[in-house]
């Protein structure tokens, strides 16, 4: 999210937002095009053409989002204790990266043979 300077409600609430690194933001994205290889049973994207790459950075976009989203966005009590952790805006990344993701799985057959062998 990009701030804006004009708007002071945003600007008095500047402390209470968590700063998240470049460092941790390439950790979080490299871990997310990792786990969409495995989710898809890829090894690399280097069969994909221009479009589908973008595509398929789009939903690792969404998963690197969703994972940033759960680790930063924690309830917390009057007593600084934990509370009920709010999943909604994560789990719709999530969501969103699961539905393009899934087009780009690939399956293979494995073992087939007659029964009545």
């Amino acid at each position: 999210m990009f701030l804006d300077y004009e708007d002071h409600e945003t600007l008095e609430n500047i402390r209470n937002n968590k700063k998240v690194s470049i460092g941790e933001l390439k950790q979080f994205y490299d871990n997310a095009f990792s786990e969409a290889l495995d989710d898809t049973n890829r090894h690399d994207i280097d069969d994909l053409d221009k479009i589908l790459v973008e595509r398929f950075t789009k939903g690792v976009i969404k998963l690197t989002a969703s994972n940033i989203w759960l680790k930063y966005n924690t309830a917390v009590t009057v007593n600084n204790e934990e509370g009920i952790i709010d999943y909604g805006q994560g789990g719709k990344l999530y969501k969103k990266y699961k539905n393009i993701i899934s087009n780009f799985i690939r399956s293979e057959l494995i073992g087939l043979h007659s029964l009545g062998d």
